[in-house]
């Protein structure tokens, strides 16, 4: 056995290592043995009264290298008596100036998990474990790689708010990659290559919110672009509001077939998403779209703009201040994202509307109102029929809620939900895997709530479940990645085991079935990837921009669809396909959203001789 040495030389608070940089009044700050999972422990205790912060640094100065990897590991219990209260162990990476050091992206490799691609990500931040809540003893994981320009690690311990907390066990070891459940990859294989099927100079609608299907009933799939306006709000508000501006809808040709709103190129850019799917809700063959704009909650029809049906939107609510401060700037709420769920029939219709971070609303197919939660929203609510009673489950960000309203459970977690998955483990348990911001990734016990799994890696941005990997059970792995503070891409077990960590690019997350054989590729602007970060299908005059996925051409596979503010192509395969049987995995492609949250399920059909 390989011994490992712990570079925290007083992983339990008794040597006097640790420095008190900060304890106000209302904050003690003392020593207490406590029985752990582990045994009886010396452990530090930190009671505050108040809202003041309390921070402790690690008097060892650790002198590091670029590319260096680090597993950071801690004990904490906590019961914390406000939502908000937090405290955080953070290692910090200094340059050679004493100064944290500063992370800058000039080329994303594959989609980003964000409205948007940013070169400036701020200050560095990896590793960074934080908890807020009330819980019994956690035993959490951080991993990181030292940023270039990194030269001093310093370890700070930090807090706020009213409550208790006790930390124990700081461990420190280099080499995170020790963790990594690495699998040899096979071979490549031959891939069908990519070719241009469609290219489409774009006019002023072009928004980069688009969503796809077939809106006139004619057999062929058209494209809906959605751009935004930033509404000053009629009460004084710290939210920086985003609403729907204009709606095009245009055909493969690029001809505009109508429009709602006044387009305006600077409605393209976008840092969250826009209330508008498409969907068939009356199944006539012909997809509708369900939007909301101006103030009111609108169902067009797909081929003319028309509206079928309206009604206002909900009336704004405060809520708990989470995210940008209180949502009540307007009387009514502008919509942020809209999830198309099962709530009272056999079928999905109905839907769930949030504003940005602290409400949501359920509303069946006639616009009745159902019911509505305030908590700490995620920027997607994601459903599934959690208990197998045939109607959803909604997972708001912080609660699970069955279709009547009632919370069937709510956790606290530091940060806010960014994305968020279910799916079903080897063993056949239903798992909540969520990327939460700051507060990392974490594998759920989907009935409870219970954490099974927790990594703090980064500023969590994006899960995603597809058949990536061959070497897993029925091919299905979770491709998650990172943003704020540094892009870093990994892919997960469906038991939260990490099989491939990449501290130096994001490879994408969509998943694309290009080849109908099992295994689903990961898109980019510039081609596809596996899931083992290797570019296997290069498209041909590529372009920067955001990607999706649509069958596009009928034969059931995929196509990938890239565009910006000027262009939108479509690449497709080189080659037909021949086999008998063809992969095609069940997704729900009417909820689409930028924030990952894709989930992708194995299935199989016969393709008559």
């Amino acid at each position: 056995m390989v011994y490992l040495e712990n570079l925290v030389k007083d992983p339990y608070f008794t040597s006097g290592l640790w420095k008190i940089a900060s304890k106000p009044e209302e904050v003690k700050i003392s020593s207490e043995k406590v029985q752990t999972s582990i045994g009886v422990k010396d452990s530090l205790k930190i009671e505050s009264f108040g809202w003041s912060e309390w921070r402790l640094v690690y008097g060892e100065k650790l002198q590091v290298k670029s590319r260096e990897t680090y597993r950071l590991n801690v004990r904490m219990m906590l019961n914390l008596e406000d939502r908000k209260a937090s405290v955080v162990l953070e290692p910090q990476i200094l340059d050679e100036n004493g100064e944290k050091v500063k992370v800058t992206k000039k080329k994303w490799a594959g989609d980003s998990g964000e409205p948007f691609f940013v070169e400036d990500l701020g200050s560095w931040r990896g590793g960074v474990i934080g908890a807020t809540g009330k819980w019994g003893w956690r035993y959490m994981t951080g991993g990181f790689m030292i940023p270039d320009g990194g030269v001093q690690m310093n370890l700070t311990l930090y807090g706020a708010g009213p409550g208790e907390v006790w930390v124990t066990g700081v461990e420190l070891y280099r080499n995170f990659y020790s963790t990594v459940k690495t699998v040899e990859p096979s071979k490549i294989p031959e891939y069908p290559k990519a070719v241009l099927y469609r290219r489409l100079k774009l006019g002023e609608y072009a928004g980069k919110v688009l969503r796809i299907g077939d809106l006139n009933g004619d057999g062929k799939v058209e494209l809906l672009f959605a751009q935004k306006i930033n509404p000053k709000p009629i009460k004084q508000s710290s939210v920086n509001y985003v609403a729907l501006r204009c709606l095009t809808a245009v055909d493969l040709n690029g001809n505009i077939l109508w429009q709602l709103g006044e387009p305006d190129p600077s409605g393209y850019e976008i840092w969250s998403d826009l209330p508008v799917q498409v969907f068939d809700f009356n199944k006539d063959g012909r997809m509708e779209v369900l939007c909301c704009k101006d103030f009111k909650i609108m169902l067009l029809d797909g081929a003319t703009g028309n509206v079928l049906a309206d009604t206002d939107t909900p009336e704004s609510n405060p809520g708990e201040g989470w995210g940008e401060g209180p949502e009540d700037g307007f009387p009514r709420i502008l919509g942020d994202s809209i999830t198309i769920c099962n709530l009272i029939g056999c079928d999905p219709g109905d839907f769930i509307l949030k504003d940005r971070y602290n409400n949501l609303w359920a509303y069946d197919r006639e616009f009745n109102r159902l019911w509505s939660y305030t908590g700490k929203m995620a920027h997607y609510a994601q459903i599934y029929d959690v208990d197998g009673d045939g109607f959803d489950e909604v997972f708001s960000g912080d609660a699970l809620i069955d279709q009547n309203g009632e919370v069937l459970w709510r956790i606290d977690l530091y940060g806010h939900c960014d994305s968020s998955i279910f799916y079903r483990d080897g063993e056949g348990r239903l798992i909540l895997a969520l990327a939460y911001e700051d507060g990392g990734f974490y594998f759920l016990d989907a009935l409870t709530g219970d954490i099974l799994r927790e990594w703090h890696l980064g500023h969590g941005q994006g899960v995603n479940l597809a058949s990536y990997r061959p070497d897993q059970p029925n091919g299905l792995a979770i491709a998650a990645n990172t943003f704020w503070g540094g892009a870093f891409w990994f892919i997960f077990s469906l038991e939260g085991e990490i099989l491939h960590a990449d501290f130096t690019d994001v490879y994408g997350w969509v998943p694309v079935n290009w080849s109908g054989d099992g295994v689903e590729l990961i898109g980019s602007a510039y081609g596809l990837y596996d899931g083992y970060s290797r570019m296997v299908v290069e498209f041909p005059d590529p372009h920067n921009g955001k990607v999706g996925v649509y069958n596009i051409c009928g034969d059931q596979r995929d196509e990938v669809i890239v565009w910006n503010d000027r262009l939108l192509s479509i690449y497709t395969q080189d080659r037909g396909f021949s086999d008998l049987k063809i992969y095609v995995p069940k997704r729900r492609l009417y909820n689409q959203t930028f924030y990952g949250s894709f989930i992708s399920e194995p299935n199989w059909i016969y393709i008559n001789p």
